[in-house]
């Protein structure tokens, strides 16, 4: 008899696939961070037909970093938002969220 595939949390996912995803070190997670960011700023304003203006900045806080990626691009609309983190999220978190970050433009 075949056994039906544990279902898990992306979350729980990523946890477990650090090294396919391109996490398995502090340096590679930075690197694969600001990529992913500006990959995606990159696309947003090559689908509006906008010469792209982007601007990274990179801070040390602590034992850890922030990064800040700013983009001329479109924005993300709130929908997209509310279902994207809808999907197995907790409401209050959603609602949080929205609350503090009034236009939403990622």
């Amino acid at each position: 008899m075949i056994e039906k595939p544990k279902e898990i949390s992306v979350a729980e996912f990523f946890e477990k696939n650090k090294h396919i995803l391109g996490y398995s070190n502090p340096a590679k997670a930075l690197v694969t961070c600001v990529k992913e960011a500006v990959d995606n700023s990159l696309d947003a304003t090559e689908e509006a037909g906008i010469l792209p203006d982007i601007l990274v900045r990179i801070n040390r806080v602590d034992k850890h970093y922030r990064i800040t990626v700013e983009d001329n691009g479109p924005g993300i609309e709130k929908i997209e938002i509310i279902n994207d983190l809808a999907d197995g999220a907790d409401m209050s978190i959603i609602n949080a969220f929205i609350a503090d970050n009034e236009s939403l433009r990622l």
